[in-house]
């Protein structure tokens, strides 16, 4: 709770590492408003924070649909799964065009077909999956990418999967 204070007290707050710690779900809501309501925060990374999981993807979510300042989040290691995936990218859809969010890094987690799905889509346009780790993402007036292994390039920078 002192953290999401901090945050939100931090006018001038413009990166934000906290990897490899350990925050719990109560922790994630406090800090999901916070970084909400940040206008000057542009880069969170919580990086390894194996507690974050799903419901710390949900508070994180929260926050992507009003930001205004967020260009960076990595949430790599996290233990994400397709509920937190599926929430992440509804809160993509719903904040653009407005988001100055450039890259959004879920590398490493348990995202499975719906969630990877969910957000590629979210990100680019409709997707085609041919198989777990290739789909065909064609997106107006966008040529047709090949994304493999785990990360996709936009225009607006990399998705990591």
């Amino acid at each position: 709770m002192a953290l999401a204070q901090l945050v939100r007290e931090a006018a001038r707050l413009h990166t934000l590492l906290l990897n490899d710690g350990a925050i719990h779900v109560i922790g994630m809501r406090a800090l999901g408003e916070a970084v909400a309501q940040s206008t000057s925060l542009a880069v969170l990374s919580l990086n390894g924070m194996g507690t974050v999981g799903d419901g710390g993807a949900l508070a994180i979510a929260a926050a992507l649909k009003t930001s205004t300042s967020l260009q960076r989040v990595s949430l790599s290691r996290c233990w994400i799964g397709d509920t937190g995936a599926v929430a992440l990218a509804a809160a993509l859809r719903s904040s653009l065009p407005d988001s100055r969010l450039e890259t959004l890094d879920l590398s490493y987690n348990v995202i499975e077909d719906d969630g990877a799905t969910a957000l590629v889509d979210a990100a680019l346009g409709s997707v085609q999956c041919s198989s777990r780790y290739c789909c065909e993402i064609r997106a107006s007036p966008q040529p047709c990418l090949r994304a493999c292994s785990s990360s996709v390039r936009t225009e607006r920078g990399p998705i990591a999967l």
